[in-house]
């Protein structure tokens, strides 16, 4: 898009918008760095001197509820699991991107990913990612179906 005269940032309001956008890039990076985290001290039940479970140690210690650590860890996996399945493409940007290819099994996200950056022309968004992820369930359940079928 190309910026009218009104739409111009001046010098300070371009320099703002970097800072906030590193930010925000930044949480981004949090979240992932988070759910990497959340995952080996769950896996490693690196909270048992103190916690009697997982989910105690992440209410108490860090008012984070179970669905809220579900999420982290799952944008972790995913996130790593992308990055080698189709290196050529750059990972979800956010935790909203990958949620929807959670939903999959594992063997079918990285075509799922693949598909939504074609039909996005490489700037999948979240809604992006969960219509095709939702598409692929679809052809997954009826292929299913089939399968049964045929029996």
């Amino acid at each position: 898009m190309i910026a009218t005269a009104a739409e111009k940032l001046s010098r300070p309001e371009r320099k703002r918008l970097a800072a906030l956008e590193k930010t925000v890039k930044g949480g981004a990076r949090a979240a992932l760095e988070a759910g990497r985290a959340l995952a080996e001290i769950r896996d490693s039940r690196l909270y048992r001197a103190d916690y009697p479970s997982f989910e105690a140690y992440c209410q108490e210690r860090w008012e984070l509820t179970s669905r809220r650590v579900n999420h982290l860890i799952m944008y972790a996996v995913l996130e790593d699991g992308l990055r080698t399945a189709v290196p050529d493409l750059p990972p979800p940007a956010n935790e909203a991107q990958a949620r929807p290819l959670g939903s999959l099994p594992p063997e079918h996200r990285a075509a799922a990913w693949q598909e939504a950056h074609t039909v996005a022309n490489g700037k999948p968004t979240a809604a992006d990612v969960a219509a095709v992820a939702a598409r692929t369930l679809a052809a997954l359940a009826e292929q299913e179906e089939d399968d049964l079928d045929d029996m």
